[in-house]
């Protein structure tokens, strides 16, 4: 990257991670693709975004989705994911009541202070992935 932006993932994402074997390496490709503008839905006015990321010898259509949020150049927390799949094929991907919850729980991770950060890392919330 060309920014050192931090990049975190949540317990529940790290969960999601494991499910669909992504790796560290291929979430912080991801991030490097949405500083890039390469997302697929801008979800809150630059703040919130829809990501797909593809698992191992899958493509990213066909793969997973993800929901991340954006702090400038500083910092970006990979919230939820999901396998495409798991998903009903009718009906919105991320429901409006699914979206407000992300968007309220973005607007806390960003507005976090370093120390109130720290303490999620400490309590196991949230890691930080480690990059060059």
């Amino acid at each position: 990257m060309e920014t050192k932006m931090k990049i975190y993932v949540t317990d529940d994402f790290q969960m999601f991670m494991k499910k669909a074997n992504i790796t560290d390496e291929i979430v912080v490709k991801s991030a490097e693709e949405v500083v890039q503008g390469l997302h697929d839905g801008n979800l809150d006015m630059g703040k919130l975004f829809k990501k797909r990321i593809a698992s191992p010898k899958q493509s990213k259509r066909d793969s997973n989705r993800s929901v991340v949020a954006v702090q400038g150049e500083e910092s970006m927390f990979f919230i939820q994911g999901w396998r495409k799949s798991d998903i009903p094929k009718s009906g919105k991907e991320i429901p409006n009541k699914l979206l407000e919850v992300y968007k309220l729980f973005g607007a806390s991770l960003r507005n976090a202070t370093p120390k109130e950060l720290q303490s999620s890392i400490d309590a196991g919330v949230l890691r930080e992935v480690k990059h060059d």
